[in-house]
């Protein structure tokens, strides 16, 4: 049985809400599931009484996967989605002696500032803080005060918890089905920026890019969600890895130009396109944070996900290849929903 605490929003039920996503990820709304197996529950997990008077008659494994994934916002909003809806699901779950599945990101390690991390220094399953710059973007920030305070509340009240840092949510293998919000995610605004300017800078096109489709993560989360007590963090990032080249030579196989470019010319057409008022915010995802000085964002090289990786084997999963084909689907998928246009 599922129980799924969904958010009321512009006069829509939290059961229609749910019936609706439904419809749109698996082509209908599973209504005969309403009666037996799915109970919506009307509410905002950043309201310390959304579950209040809620109470399992058996033990519950609560999956918190709800986010805030933008990197800056006015106020404490990212920190209210990101953090205190975490703190009141593990008060709830301390209560009520259910499992708490946190669903974190890589993003954790933040980035290098004044040599720490040294260069050297691989990130894995068994570390949260190594010295890394984090409050330079909200988000990261944020996705780190969650974890830390899990960790505290595994300590000192017990609370039976899993952190699983995911990478890149991907299109479904299956189909190349995207996310009902696929404008919101960071890689694919960062390819229609990129074909928006017309060029990628040489440096770019040899960076290494991670792509968990989301069906095959659903099934890794679901394992681990079910490994001992004592195991609590792991990194389910697919370890097949694709160059931005190979992206973008699916995006020109659909006609558009996308050239190379030295990075002085890159940053020169930036430019140019910020200082235009109908094409700056299509861009934007090229440019770097402009409190960002000093600081170098850590990446796929600085993550060792091994550990992961083997516990993943030993429960039957494996990671399917992300290449050609699959990157094909999914980017014409984006551009049959004029994804790509200006």
């Amino acid at each position: 049985k599922i129980y799924c605490l969904v958010r009321v929003r512009e006069g829509s039920s939290g059961e229609n809400r749910l019936r609706n996503l439904l419809e749109y990820y698996f082509g209908h709304d599973h209504a005969e599931y309403f009666t037996s197996r799915i109970t919506v529950i009307e509410g905002d997990a950043t309201d310390p009484d959304a579950l209040k008077g809620f109470a399992p008659d058996s033990a519950m494994t609560v999956i918190n996967c709800a986010a805030s994934v933008k990197h800056f916002a006015k106020g404490n909003e990212i920190e209210r989605t990101n953090v205190d809806s975490v703190k009141n699901l593990a008060t709830w779950c301390e209560a009520n002696n259910a499992r708490l599945v946190h669903i974190s990101t890589g993003s954790i390690m933040g980035g290098r500032r004044n040599g720490l991390p040294p260069e050297s220094y691989r990130f894995d399953e068994h570390v949260l803080f190594a010295g890394q710059a984090v409050k330079y973007n909200q988000y990261i920030h944020s996705k780190f005060m969650a974890e830390r305070f899990i960790y505290e509340e595994i300590l000192t009240h017990g609370l039976n918890a899993k952190v699983l840092r995911v990478g890149d949510l991907a299109p479904r293998l299956s189909d190349g089905k995207f996310q009902v919000n696929f404008r919101t995610n960071n890689i694919m605004n960062t390819l229609r920026a990129y074909k928006i300017l017309g060029m990628v800078s040489f440096s770019a096109l040899d960076e290494e890019y991670e792509f968990s489709p989301i069906d095959c993560l659903a099934k890794a989360v679901i394992a681990l969600a079910g490994t001992p007590k004592e195991c609590v963090c792991f990194i389910p990032m697919n370890p097949n890895r694709t160059l931005m080249q190979n992206v973008l030579a699916e995006i020109r196989a659909l006609g558009y130009e996308i050239r190379p470019a030295e990075d002085d010319d890159m940053t020169q057409a930036l430019s140019a396109a910020l200082s235009n008022s109908t094409r700056n915010s299509a861009v934007a995802p090229l440019v770097a944070y402009a409190n960002n000085s000093g600081i170098h964002e850590l990446g796929l090289s600085d993550i060792d996900i091994r550990y992961t990786s083997q516990v993943l084997h030993r429960l039957g999963f494996s990671w399917p290849e992300t290449g050609a084909e699959y990157i094909r689907q999914f980017i014409r998928k984006l551009d049959g929903l004029s994804f790509f246009e200006e």
